[in-house]
């Protein structure tokens, strides 16, 4: 694996004439096969990872806000408030990412108001490549979209009862990010926090139930790898990055820190001394590799005119990389068992 060179980044530049204009349709694609490329050239020439998703999540929190003041009408935008959540939350977008989203209206009226044009919005952020959430993560969904008491309910409610499912809507909402500056979202994920450090069940949950056995390394150390028309292939995303991320933001979580990107959450445990500056950074050059893989398939499969997928074909990396997914796959797999034992089911507890 070569070393990351770390320098400026400068994409593609959106024109904003295109929101929403099907004339614009060919131009967007041009736009979208040029940031396609140039993903394709950062990976290819080792820049760093962490330079590159900068600038583009730049250009998707820019895009978005566009969108969002062209599709929505001033007086609705002042009340209803826009979050971003999941990697777009995290600020870690890359080509192939959903746009998994929520709002936080100052009345029940806005709610109803704001939602046909929501669906504009949808549709104008696909045509740029930024597709809807698999899971219906998304404020045409009314479980993500709500006033300050509704989610406040919600929030009790997912305490009360806390099933997988709502245990994982707690944990969605902590890497929430507001599209414009409004601080009753940051109460609520304080809410959220300390609900999530008070009950040693809804850790051991996220500990148990949605990171235990997700790093995609067998019992014996072998990469765990799906087999398919001759191929040995691994889903990146759900084998390497996801259970890192989750593992981390658990961790963060429990120890207090406000952060929402993995690396600051990161950085926030080195500070507070719950790891050594050694294991992050263990856990950072693997999440960097990890992000690195993802974009590389995501821009090989557009720039070939493939659907985007976060499926690899460990007998087709360059030579070392298979070394370093190895590697990279065990730093993983360390931080998965050592959260396993971290957060252990408390006696006596059961839904």
């Amino acid at each position: 694996m070569q070393e990351s060179v770390r320098c400026a980044v400068r994409l593609p530049d959106i024109d904003p004439a295109w929101i929403g204009q099907p004339s614009a349709d060919a131009a967007i694609r041009r736009w979208r096969l040029a940031i396609a490329e140039d993903a394709w050239t950062a990976v290819e020439e080792g820049v760093d990872l962490t330079v590159w998703m900068a600038a583009y999540q730049a250009v998707r929190d820019d895009l978005l806000a566009a969108v969002w003041t062209w599709a929505v009408p001033a007086d609705l935008r002042a009340a209803a408030h826009y979050i971003r959540f999941g990697s777009g939350g995290r600020r870690e977008d890359l080509l192939g990412s959903d746009l998994d989203n929520a709002l936080l209206v100052d009345d029940e009226a806005v709610a109803e108001a704001v939602r046909p044009y929501l669906y504009n919005v949808i549709r104008v952020m696909h045509t740029f490549g930024c597709p809807p959430c698999d899971g219906f993560v998304m404020a045409t969904n009314e479980r993500w979209c709500g006033t300050l008491a509704q989610w406040e309910a919600r929030i009790r409610h997912y305490f009360a009862r806390p099933d997988w499912d709502h245990a994982r809507f707690l944990y969605m909402m902590t890497d929430g990010r507001p599209l414009d500056d409004v601080s009753q979202w940051a109460r609520l994920v304080s809410q959220v926090g300390e609900g999530i450090r008070a009950s040693a069940f809804i850790r051991w949950e996220m500990a148990h139930l949605g990171i235990h056995r997700t790093v995609a390394l067998g019992r014996f150390g072998q990469v765990r790898v799906r087999r398919a028309g001759g191929r040995a292939c691994i889903n990146i995303k759900e084998g390497l990055v996801t259970p890192l991320v989750h593992a981390i933001r658990l961790v963060s979580i429990a120890h207090g820190c406000p952060e929402t990107e993995t690396l600051a959450r990161l950085r926030c445990l080195v500070e507070n001394g719950v790891w050594k500056a050694k294991r992050a950074q263990a856990l950072a050059s693997a999440l960097a590799f990890g992000w690195r893989l993802r974009l590389r398939a995501q821009a090989e499969a557009m720039l070939a005119g493939r659907p985007m997928t976060d499926e690899i074909d460990i007998d087709m990396l360059p030579s070392g990389w298979r070394d370093a997914l190895l590697s990279h796959l065990q730093t993983a797999k360390e931080l998965e068992r050592w959260v396993c034992r971290q957060f252990p089911k408390p006696r006596g507890e059961r839904l």
